[in-house]
């Protein structure tokens, strides 16, 4: 069978473009091999003094995420890696729920976008803030989509940065021991 050129241009681009979904664009974009060793591990402060709103409209405060373990998910709605992401969140939140916030912060897209994408990777059952300007990405140094940000209650911020479903699970382990 031969394949037309077009045919694999076009491949070759697609590849590429969701490759780069995760990446920043000087790096490649983090394997999700792993967390780092405990000792490589240093938290940033994290400043919880914030307001958003969620994509239902409803008010948020990034208080109500203080003393616990949380998990920020950083999407984008044309995001082929982040629709991807879907099922490692439903999963995160069907494990954890009880023991973790998982939000998840639709950004780089009109607020009419957000929707759309959380019904068709039916993660609508955790709350998503919209996040149009990106105030609350550059807040926890979400510089890509996808990206997620891990927060332990004492240590602060430790990650920022694309994980596989694997590793996004091992840190999770890690912020609630």
């Amino acid at each position: 069978m031969r394949v037309r050129p077009a045919m694999t241009a076009l491949a070759a681009v697609l590849l590429l473009a969701a490759a780069s979904c995760g990446a920043d664009g000087d790096e490649p974009a983090d394997s999700g091999a792993g967390i780092p060793a405990e000792s490589e591990r240093v938290g940033e402060p994290v400043d919880y003094d914030f307001t958003a709103t969620t994509v239902d409209g409803e008010p948020f405060e990034g208080t109500s995420l203080k003393g616990a373990p949380t998990v920020l998910w950083f999407w984008a709605p044309w995001c082929p890696t982040c629709a991807a992401q879907g099922s490692d969140v439903n999963a995160a939140a069907d494990r954890w729920g009880d023991e973790i916030n998982l939000i998840g912060v639709g950004g780089m897209a009109d607020s009419e976008a957000l929707p759309e994408f959380i019904e068709r990777t039916g993660t609508g059952g955790i709350t998503h803030l919209s996040d149009p300007e990106g105030e609350v990405w550059e807040r926890f140094g979400a510089i890509s989509q996808s990206s997620y940000a891990i927060i332990d209650p004492e240590e602060g911020l430790l990650h920022t940065g694309y994980l596989d479903g694997v590793t996004l699970e091992e840190w999770i382990v890690y912020i609630t021991d």
